[in-house]
């Protein structure tokens, strides 16, 4: 599957797969990168939300953690970085891994 769509047309798509609660297309941004609900306290608005980017775009997106299916995302940073991947420290602040430059960046600001 791509998001809720169905793209095995063989008929062997597994079933009881849970939707997305956001989507977007390809003129949004082109991969996903999953991340984490937000618990940290250096961005006290941010807490609680489930916070993502895009690898081709480098944008950081956020959404409640709460919300429910067809939920639209925030878009939070427009980073130019291949993000890769989301880590959560020590201290339940949000890091971003740069593929491209082999960076960790710290998420400290969110508008």
């Amino acid at each position: 599957r791509e998001g809720s769509a169905v793209f095995d047309t063989s008929g062997n798509c597994p079933t009881g797969l849970v939707d997305p609660i956001t989507e977007y297309d390809h003129s949004v941004g082109q991969s996903i990168t999953g991340g984490y609900v937000y618990r940290g306290s250096v961005i006290a608005d941010l807490r609680g939300y489930y916070v993502f980017g895009d690898f081709v775009t480098g944008t950081v997106l956020a959404l409640p953690a709460t919300s429910g299916t067809g939920s639209a995302a925030d878009e939070l940073l427009d980073t130019g970085l291949s993000i890769s991947s989301f880590a959560v420290g020590n201290d339940d602040e949000l890091y971003l891994l740069d593929y491209a430059a082999g960076g960790i960046h710290r998420v400290i600001n969110a508008p």
